[in-house]
């Protein structure tokens, strides 16, 4: 794929065109660094959403493409439905991913699961913290009778960073 293949993001309508034959082809996956381009210029709602949608489906997403989708949800200046979707493709990838590990998360992928259970505990708009919330439950990492965290993808242990959350 070559560089700025989506070409000038000001230009969101005709960036959307090629998405959409990126996502037809089955190419998004390759298509990770036109995606994070996209996601840090953040100038168009409309394309970043987009974005996020099709992030959702990649098996093997680049770090740096899950650390921008980390970003927008911790971003206070944009839109909460942006968040919100945000939030929920990093459920799914971190579900994925963790899955694939047989349960077993990684540092980078503890790391995102404390920061949310931090953003919960943080004043946030209330559609956030539910997202959030869902979210980590779907990870699996929210005890539903305590409201504690770490009781989920199958080893308490596993999900809680040195220090503890």
């Amino acid at each position: 794929m070559g560089r700025y293949y989506l070409g000038n993001l000001r230009e969101w309508s005709e960036a959307l065109v090629k998405l959409e034959k990126l996502k037809e082809r089955g190419l998004i996956t390759e298509a990770q660094d036109e995606l994070i381009r996209v996601l840090q210029y953040r100038k168009n709602w409309k394309l970043v959403e987009t974005v996020l949608e099709y992030s959702a489906d990649i098996t093997t997403p680049l770090p740096q493409l899950v650390d921008e989708i980390f970003n927008i949800i911790i971003d206070y200046n944009a839109q909460i439905e942006t968040r919100i979707i945000a939030v929920h493709v990093m459920g799914s990838l971190l579900v994925d991913n963790i899955k694939e590990k047989d349960n077993v998360p990684s540092e980078r992928e503890r790391f995102y699961v404390n920061m949310m259970q931090r953003l919960v505990a943080t004043p946030q708009p209330m559609a956030i913290k539910q997202a959030i919330s869902e979210t980590l439950k779907k990870i699996g990492v929210m005890n539903q009778e305590t409201g504690d965290f770490g009781a989920g993808t199958g080893n308490k242990e596993n999900l809680h960073t040195p220090g503890g959350a």
